[in-house]
């Protein structure tokens, strides 16, 4: 231990002695170095599974809103139920979204949910002794969408237009319970290099998911910088169900 304390105090006068540009360039070096790990070996691969999992499930509601317009096709001709294997069809593709709904959820059940945001980010800052919040702000929520995915979603808009009564048209519209959301909170902070360096590998070791980015840093008075920061959750909620957004 005390060999390690040597060592530490020796790092630090190293970095005491750099200037103050040397000093933000070797933390954003850091930080780079640390963020990029991260977005490499976790982040992507698990908003590779989500999208994936997201496209599928467009795929299919796809195909089950055409049979859905067959079906009234057929019963608009004949005033009879529609072929039992046109059923049969579509039980199993009901059955095989509701296996990928599941994989979805299983997929985001560690995501820290939009309520408990803010009280977590403000937690983990009562932490941190050199690093004060100047502002917290929620964003407006964001649907995750591919291109792809929204080309899918419009051309099964359409299809239930044509298929369903107005009323039940307008219906489908407004059901976004497979939509994911990104809810945002717009941090900016003031603290040592330090101390930021802490407070995002404290963000990366939570028990739940919580993705952090867009970060910025500019000094005010050695050692103080400015950063702003963006952290946000994945959630299939619009509402953030605590504090209103900005």
């Amino acid at each position: 231990m005390q060999q390690l304390k040597q060592q530490l105090a020796v790092l630090a006068e190293k970095i005491n002695a750099l200037s103050v540009r040397e000093r933000v360039i070797l933390l954003c070096m850091a930080v780079m170095a640390m963020g990029g790990a991260w977005y490499q070996f976790y982040l992507l691969p698990w908003q590779a599974a989500v999208a994936k999992s997201a496209e599928e499930i467009t795929t299919i509601q796809g195909r089950i809103a055409t049979l859905d317009a067959a079906q009234v096709a057929v019963l608009e001709r004949s005033k009879e139920d529609p072929d039992k294997a046109e059923r049969r069809l579509k039980e199993d593709l009901l059955k095989e979204l509701k296996e990928l709904q599941q994989r979805r959820d299983l997929a985001m059940k560690d995501m820290v949910p939009p309520d408990r945001m803010l009280p977590i980010l403000e937690k983990l800052l009562a932490r941190q002794k050199d690093l004060r919040p100047v502002a917290l702000l929620t964003l407006k929520p964001d649907p995750v969408q591919s291109p792809k995915d929204k080309e899918v979603a419009k051309d099964k808009s359409d299809k239930k237009k044509k298929a369903e009564p107005a009323e039940k048209s307008t219906a489908a519209e407004e059901d976004d319970s497979d939509v994911i959301y990104r809810h945002t909170v717009q941090l900016e902070l003031q603290g040592s290099y330090l101390a930021l360096v802490h407070y995002l590998d404290a963000l990366e070791r939570l028990p739940m998911v919580i993705f952090w980015d867009t970060l910025s840093l500019s000094t005010l008075e050695f050692p103080t910088l400015k950063v702003g920061l963006q952290v946000y959750t994945l959630s299939l909620s619009r509402e953030w169900l605590g504090r209103g957004s900005e």
